[in-house]
């Protein structure tokens, strides 16, 4: 008897790194990505053409910005509180001691909102966003008492 498959949702899915990780562990189905860079969109193309990918996920080539989380579920075929696992890693160079720290004040740094929009109205089991250490050190004021995590120092 096969394992059970956990559904997967990818936001700002890049060339795919974390879910072709997910993948491989063999429990897990990216059944929709979500990815506004065409380069990557083309990639995602590719690595499920390649077989790298199970299934045939839906691929939104499209700003996070425009795209409802409605819009989304309908597409994977899913309700709120269905999904198993909601990833991603919203743009981090605002909030890395390499850049300028900029936090939400750059644009970049507003799609973390984006990101926890989906949280909220996707109602995944389980959620997981990769980023830099001093991401919660940069908002914890706007998030204190909302998310239970542990932040690297700084």
């Amino acid at each position: 008897m096969a394992a059970e498959r956990y559904k997967v949702v990818s936001l700002f899915s890049g060339a795919m790194g974390l879910d072709i990780g997910l993948e491989r562990a063999g429990r897990f189905e990216v059944v929709a990505c979500v990815e506004k860079e065409e380069a990557f969109t083309a990639t995602i193309e590719a690595n499920r053409k390649a077989g790298r990918i199970a299934g045939n996920p839906v691929i939104f080539n499209r700003d996070i910005t425009a795209l409802s989380p409605d819009e989304l579920l309908a597409a994977a075929g899913l309700k709120p509180g269905e999904l198993d696992l909601l990833v991603g890693g919203p743009p981090c160079q605002s909030f890395s001691t390499a850049g300028n720290r900029g936090t939400v004040q750059d644009h970049r740094g507003t799609l973390l909102w984006q990101f926890l929009r989906f949280v909220h109205a996707v109602k995944p089991k389980f959620f997981l966003m990769e980023n830099v250490a001093c991401l919660l050190s940069a908002v914890s004021h706007q998030i204190k008492g909302k998310l239970h995590t542990k932040c690297l120092p700084c």
